[in-house]
C-alpha cells in the first residue's frame, strides 16, 4: 500500500468518525440528553410545548385517508384555517417521511421527533462530507491536508449552527429536512457534472423536490441547479450536434417539479399558490389576537409590502434586542 492509498483511507476513516460522531450529538441535543427516541419537549403550562412532530404524524394520517386537513388539536395556535378546516402551512416531506413507520408511530402516539431531526441532519452532514470527499478525489493528500478536511468537516457536523436546529420544533424539523435534501442534490450535481448518468439525475430531481416539499425556500435553489444542468447537457456535443433538446426537457424537470409540487399542494389546501397570513387563525378569523388586530388596523390590513423592510431591519438589527441565556 503506497503512500497516497493510506492517507486516502485515513481521511474516509476521519470522515466517517465525524459523521457518526456529528449523528450522536445531534441525537444528544434532540432527546435533551435523555437518548430517548420518544422525548418530547414540555413545559408545566403547554402540553407538547412547540414540539409539533404530532402535525406531521396527523399529516401522515391525514394522508391515508386521501385529505390534508388535522384536527386543529395537533397544531394549537398555528392552524390555516379554510372552510373551517385545520390545515398546516408546512409542507409534506416530513409527513411522507414518517408514512413508513405509521403502525409504530401510531403505536406510541409520538412523531418519533429526536430520531426525525438526527437523521435529516446526518443527511445533510453525511450529503457535504461525501461532496468534499468527491471534490478531493484527484488531489494529492498530505497529513496536513487530512487535518485540515477534518476540522471543516466538524465545523459543518458537531460543531455547527445545524445543532441549532435540534429543539423539537416543527419549524426545525422542516429547515433540517430542506437542508438534508439539498445538501444530498449538491453530492447529485457533483456525480452528474462527471458522467452524466441517469441514476444521479433522478436522485438529484427526488432530493430537490422533497427539499422544496420540506421548505419553498429549497426552489429558488432548483431554478439554479435547473439552469446549470441545462447548460452542462447544451454545450455537450455528440457528432458536433448540441443535445437542445435534452436539455430543455431534463432542466426544465429539475425546476418545474419542485416549483409545481410546492406551489400545488400550497393550492389544494389554501387554493392560493402563495397563502396569505390571514388564513392563520392567530392573525385572521375569530381567533385572531389583539396584537395582531391591532398590527393590521394600523398597516390598512396588509401583513407584505416592501415598505416594511426599514422597520424589519430595525427590528432585527437593533442592538437592545440581542439577549443572552444559557
Amino acid at each position: 500500500m503506497d503512500q497516497r492509498e493510506q492517507e486516502t483511507r485515513l481521511l474516509d476513516g476521519a470522515l466517517f468518525g465525524v459523521l457518526v460522531m456529528s449523528s450522536l450529538v445531534f441525537y444528544w441535543v434532540a432527546t435533551r440528553g435523555t437518548w430517548n427516541p420518544l422525548y418530547e419537549a414540555q413545559n408545566s403550562t403547554t402540553p407538547l410545548y412547540f414540539d409539533k412532530a404530532h402535525f406531521f404524524l396527523a399529516q401522515a394520517q391525514a394522508l391515508t385517508h386521501g385529505r390534508l386537513w388535522v384536527q386543529p388539536s395537533t397544531l394549537p395556535g398555528e392552524c390555516w384555517i379554510r372552510a373551517q378546516k385545520c390545515y398546516g402551512y408546512f409542507g409534506l416531506t416530513p409527513s411522507i417521511l414518517r408514512l413508513p413507520l405509521l403502525p409504530v408511530l401510531d403505536h406510541y402516539k409520538r412523531g418519533l421527533t429526536p430520531v426525525y431531526l438526527t437523521a435529516a441532519l446526518t443527511l445533510a452532514t453525511g450529503s457535504f462530507l461525501a461532496s468534499l470527499r468527491r471534490l478531493l478525489t484527484d488531489v494529492l493528500l498530505a497529513r496536513s491536508t487530512t487535518i485540515l478536511v477534518c476540522i471543516t468537516a466538524l465545523g459543518f457536523g458537531a460543531a455547527s449552527v445545524l445543532t441549532q436546529l435540534t429543539p423539537n420544533s416543527f419549524y426545525d424539523e422542516a429547515i433540517a429536512w430542506s437542508v438534508g435534501f439539498l445538501s444530498l442534490s449538491v453530492y447529485c450535481v457533483i456525480r452528474w457534472w462527471e458522467n452524466q448518468r441517469l441514476v444521479w439525475y433522478a436522485l438529484l430531481l427526488v432530493s430537490l423536490v422533497l427539499a422544496a416539499n420540506a421548505r419553498p425556500t429549497a426552489v429558488p435553489f432548483a431554478l439554479i441547479v435547473g439552469l446549470g444542468t441545462g447548460y452542462r447537457i447544451w454545450s455537450t456535443r455528440t457528432d458536433g450536434t448540441p443535445h437542445r433538446s435534452r436539455a430543455l426537457w431534463l432542466s426544465g424537470a429539475l425546476i418545474a417539479l419542485p416549483m409545481v409540487t410546492c406551489l400545488g399542494v400550497f393550492y389544494i389546501k389554501f387554493r392560493q399558490p402563495i397563502p396569505s397570513q390571514l388564513l392563520n387563525q392567530e392573525i385572521g378569523g375569530p381567533l385572531a389576537i389583539p396584537a395582531w388586530l391591532a398590527v393590521r388596523s394600523v398597516d390598512h390590513n396588509q401583513l407584505v409590502s416592501w415598505r416594511f423592510i426599514p422597520t424589519a431591519m430595525f427590528a432585527y438589527l437593533r442592538p437592545d434586542g440581542l439577549t443572552f441565556n444559557r
